[in-house]
């Protein structure tokens, strides 16, 4: 999924599909921005970028069956971008049954998502000292 839909993947393709100014590198934020602009490379960009992350979560969600589907990380800072053209292919791809019991959603945290996480986990066996996942012995 890196591949293809994430920021180094939208970067990749905005470097070669839009025209840049000399040497400079377009972001993924730079793509969104050209984007909400009206540029049209960078519109695709990021309904492609959609479509294969949502067609990825169906196979997940068809699988797996979750309740909620939540996208972090830098990506989900494009908002409505990105989200709709993922709703759209998960819709299209996803089982009946399931499609209207989970909800997607992205991240309010954005790129601090992973330490977030991290620092939770911390607290969580440092300091709180809470079981918030169960540890078994299996063996």
């Amino acid at each position: 999924m890196e591949v293809v839909a994430s920021g180094g993947a939208i970067e990749r393709q905005a470097n070669a599909l839009i025209a840049k100014k000399g040497d400079e590198w377009i972001t993924a934020k730079d793509t969104a921005d050209l984007a909400r602009g009206g540029n049209r490379a960078a519109g695709e960009i990021y309904n492609e970028t959609g479509r294969y992350l949502g067609r990825g979560l169906s196979i997940l969600a068809n699988s797996l069956n979750p309740e909620r589907i939540i996208i972090g990380g830098g990506i989900s800072l494009a908002g409505e971008l990105l989200l709709n053209p993922v709703k759209k292919e998960f819709n299209e791809n996803t089982m009946d049954v399931l499609r209207n019991n989970i909800e997607i959603y992205l991240s309010p945290l954005g790129q601090d998502a992973g330490v977030m996480g991290a620092i939770a986990m911390v607290l969580n066996d440092l300091v709180f000292k809470y079981d918030l996942v169960s540890r078994h012995d299996y063996l």
